[in-house]
């Protein structure tokens, strides 16, 4: 289902862009502006899942993705060790529903991963505190090399050097798994001094987005 929103949502940015409404399937018969698909930290994974799902709807305008310290699975090998630094866990993960879910197809809705927020951020925020086992799948990528390996669209990737739950160097490694057919335009870039969540407010990092995006429109413009 989770997937299935992200069609949804592109559909309907396409849509409002021209102004235009969804015809009886959902979808906006013409257009041409560029979308690109993005997501940080666990949505990052998201976004690798949704650019190989095989039922997702080819979206002819969509130029590429962006990977903001992307969570890329666990069988990525990119975490730091646990309390990397002296710092507390980010998050701590239940597995017997996970296991559950794996033989008998249930506890979906359980939840699964807790984040360590703190009461006061979840208060004044009203930050969602867990995933569940249906969303911690969801955005979890499987087969994380052969997923890199099957992404048919460039793709950016940001992380800053001092994140604390990935090693920028390995994550950043992942951009050689990609198709030759793209290399040219993908990008790689470790943020000095930014950490997993102040990455996302760095001067350097959204500039050099911008550069990105704008290079891959121009390209496709061509």
């Amino acid at each position: 289902q989770v997937l299935r929103d992200i069609t949804s949502v592109i559909e309907y940015v396409r849509a409002k862009e021209h102004g235009k409404e969804l015809n009886k399937n959902n979808l906006v018969d013409e257009g041409d502006v560029p979308i690109f698909l993005g997501g940080h930290s666990s949505g990052g994974g998201l976004v690798i899942n949704y650019a190989t799902w095989t039922k997702r709807i080819i979206e002819p305008n969509l130029v590429g993705y962006v990977l903001i310290a992307p969570q890329l699975g666990y069988k990525s090998q990119t975490s730091r060790p646990k309390n990397h630094g002296g710092r507390d866990r980010f998050a701590r993960v239940r597995i017997v529903p996970f296991i559950f879910n794996g033989i008998f197809n249930t506890c979906g809705h359980s939840k699964a991963v807790q984040f360590n927020y703190p009461p006061s951020i979840i208060e004044a925020h009203g930050v969602v505190a867990y995933n569940t086992v249906n969303m911690a799948n969801a955005i979890t990528p499987e087969m994380p090399r052969e997923q890199m390996g099957n992404i048919d669209l460039p793709v950016g990737m940001w992380i800053g050097s001092e994140d604390e739950l990935f090693v920028p160097e390995k994550v950043v490694e992942y951009l050689d798994l990609l198709p030759t057919v793209s290399a040219k335009q993908n990008h790689g870039e470790i943020i000095e001094g930014a950490t997993h969540l102040g990455v996302l407010v760095n001067g350097h990092l959204l500039s050099s987005i911008g550069r990105w995006l704008a290079g891959l429109v121009q390209n496709k413009a061509v």
